[in-house]
């Protein structure tokens, strides 16, 4: 879901309506970048802890494009039933672990 809404430029529907306008768009931005430049499929390509750091901190524009993740869950609900689909899971990654706090 983050990544389609990504995708479609409607990043802000991510955020809990309970929070109405009291929160900054440009955070939600950075945030929603950086963690998707987390999931990136090679590690290769994602960002060190100290640029995810930076970009967050807003010391450095985040001027890379992030692509789609290497897996991702899509849930439409129809009705009264939730539907689940799995898109684009590579094995070789079934046995790797990110961790990344701030």
């Amino acid at each position: 879901m983050t990544w389609e809404l990504w995708k479609e430029g409607e990043v802000l529907k991510l955020v809990d309506s309970s929070l109405n306008d009291s929160f900054s768009e440009d955070e939600v931005l950075r945030c929603v970048h950086a963690g998707l430049l987390c999931v990136e499929e090679k590690a290769d390509d994602r960002p060190s802890i100290s640029n995810i750091v930076s970009m967050l901190t807003n010391k450095s524009k985040v001027t890379t494009v992030p692509k789609k993740p290497a897996y991702y869950v899509r849930t439409k609900v129809l009705g009264e039933e939730t539907s689940t689909k799995e898109f684009g899971f590579d094995s070789s990654h079934e046995n790797s672990l990110n961790v990344c706090s701030i």
